[in-house]
């Protein structure tokens, strides 16, 4: 099993634009960029090097079956050593604004 961190950041903007039930399937674009600007700030807040971090852009991959907006993505990052190593992480918002992220780290 490999390893993984959390951290967890709010995001109030994230919801401008979004349906009255959340659906981030039907989110205005502006809605969009926010949860994902949100979703790299929680994964940064994870990394040794967050100042090196280069985000390949991912996708929302939709919702949960809670309603949690979902957004798979990779990041390349300097690790203690200076080595870029590249990352996969997810990331779950809720409708309150609030965004956790799960960041593979091996």
């Amino acid at each position: 099993m490999r390893p993984r961190t959390a951290a967890f950041v709010t995001a109030a903007a994230m919801l401008t634009g979004c349906a009255g039930d959340a659906s981030w399937l039907t989110a205005t674009p502006a809605a969009r960029e926010a949860f994902i600007q949100g979703c790299e700030l929680a994964v940064r807040q994870q990394l040794q090097a967050p100042t090196t971090a280069k985000f390949a852009r991912g996708q929302i991959t939709g919702q949960t079956i809670l309603g949690q907006a979902e957004y798979w993505g990779q990041v390349d990052a300097q690790n203690v050593m200076g080595v870029p190593l590249r990352r996969s992480f997810q990331c779950l918002g809720n409708a309150n604004g609030s965004i956790v992220a799960f960041v593979n780290n091996y």
